[in-house]
């Protein structure tokens, strides 16, 4: 009989976001799917909770598991499969990961892991921001309130909201 050549995978689980709360049931429900499919996880990290560009299984957000795991090649039709037809998992993207050597993978283990940090705090304090002085004060509020004040002949902003220079003066450019 032939002997299987493990491959290491690297994996994007797209799940619900109520799910990615409990951590624990999230990488249990990964670890069913990698012994499914005879794979070895070797790492499974929560990446990020994100909006959707389009709704999946009518969810307009996720929270996206980065995994990477080593298996044979006949097995990821499997862990598709199976992510197909699971209720939480949205979506998976399997990729071989010839490129990421061993010491890599050692440290992204020794990573702290994402979820246990505290959300990055804001440029600057609400105290710093509301003392500051209005310069290109025709143009929309840089803190994004919405709030336009009247528009010069100057202005060349067609009020789409998609210009990313809103804070600079035509004088500026």
């Amino acid at each position: 009989m032939a002997e299987r050549v493990l491959h290491l995978y690297e994996a994007m689980f797209l799940v619900e976001p109520g799910i990615a709360t409990d951590w624990e049931a999230a990488q249990g429900m990964v670890q069913r799917l990698m012994d499914r499919a005879n794979a070895q996880l070797l790492v499974c990290r929560l990446w990020d909770e994100r909006r959707l560009a389009y709704p999946i299984k009518k969810q307009k957000r996720a929270a996206y598991i980065l995994c990477y795991f080593k298996a044979d090649g006949s097995s990821i039709g499997g862990i598709e499969r199976d992510t197909q037809l699971s209720e939480h998992l949205l979506r998976v993207l399997v990729l071989r990961a010839d490129h990421v050597s061993d010491e890599e993978i050692e440290k992204i283990k020794a990573e702290p892991d994402r979820r246990l940090q505290p959300a990055a705090p804001s440029r600057q304090p609400v105290s710093a921001r509301a003392g500051r002085s209005r310069v290109g004060a025709d143009k929309v509020d840089a803190e994004g309130s919405g709030q336009n004040t009247p528009n010069t002949d100057s202005d060349q902003n067609d009020g789409s909201g998609d210009s990313d220079d809103n804070n600079v003066n035509d004088d500026d450019k």
